[in-house]
């Protein structure tokens, strides 16, 4: 007797819905030496027939009934799980404002299509413009709109704010990507994929030397003094390790560590030259 289930394997339906079945019903197990199943209601319900025709209307209404399940439908389904992603996703609206500052205000990507949809209207006779892209630093640009009709209809727009001249997003990119562990190169690759005007790998540099470096070993040091504030008249159990290369290898410098094992704090890191260590 052919079982309805291998009927519905056998089809081009995918098997990944009748999956998700299984799990929602929690009741679906399906073994080799378990007899034919027959689906109702998302259950599996063993039915042992030796008749011919009655296995095949078995067969025949199973087969309806998976068609007619959305969840069987792959197409169905994952459009059922974008509408309700979406729905969540509209659901939630923030109010923009210009008063946060720059690290926690929404940096979005927009199309070039879309700014020329936007500007490509005369906010003050309704005539066509001419939208121009200007004065290009790395992620920064002003966009400049011009009427066709009249000359003096003119305005720019900026994409974001500046710092003594230096675009603040150059410096938030540099700083995450410092602090997130990444390596700039890979992700100054991944902008210039998506054709995305960004910094150059020299410019991160002199930033990261310049402000971001100095910024992280300053809030270390305002962190340690605070640190070792409490030694001080009181007993510390320290620990100590120090990780560095073999002469054999192209190391140059190693670092080592002090931990305060009771409140388990860092009290000092130094990086020394290993040709220092091993005389």
């Amino acid at each position: 007797m052919q079982s309805p289930l291998s009927t519905a394997s056998d089809s081009t339906k995918p098997e990944i819905p009748w999956a998700v079945k299984a799990i929602k019903s929690h009741e679906v197990e399906v073994e080799k030496d378990q007899p034919a199943c027959k689906i109702k209601g998302g259950h599996c319900v063993n039915e042992v027939d030796n008749e011919d025709d009655h296995s095949e209307s078995n067969t025949e209404s199973s087969d309806e009934e998976i068609n007619n399940d959305p969840l069987w439908n792959s197409d169905e389904y994952y459009k059922q799980d974008e509408e309700t992603e979406s729905s969540k996703n509209s659901a939630k609206s923030v109010m923009l404002s210009c008063n946060k500052p720059p690290e926690k205000q929404l940096k979005l990507i927009i199309f070039e299509e879309a700014l020329a949809n936007v500007f490509s209207t005369c906010y003050r006779c309704g005539s066509a413009c001419l939208v121009f892209y200007e004065q290009a630093i790395g992620t920064y640009c002003k966009i400049r709109v011009s009427c066709k009709l009249e000359s003096t209809h003119e305005f720019s727009w900026s994409t974001g704010p500046l710092l003594h001249h230096m675009p603040i997003l150059h410096l938030l990119l540099s700083s995450s990507i410092l602090c997130g562990g990444l390596q700039p190169s890979k992700v100054l690759r991944l902008f210039e994929s998506l054709n995305i005007p960004c910094i150059k790998r020299r410019e991160f540099c002199n930033l990261q030397s310049a402000y971001v470096i100095p910024s992280v070993y300053n809030v270390w040091k305002k962190n340690q003094k605070e640190v070792l504030k409490d030694l001080p008249g009181r007993k510390v159990v320290v620990a100590s390790d120090m990780r560095v290369d073999s002469p054999g290898h192209c190391g140059l410098l190693g670092s080592g560590s002090t931990l305060d094992v009771d409140r388990n704090l860092v009290l000092d890191t130094q990086i020394v030259q290993v040709c220092r260590l091993i005389c």
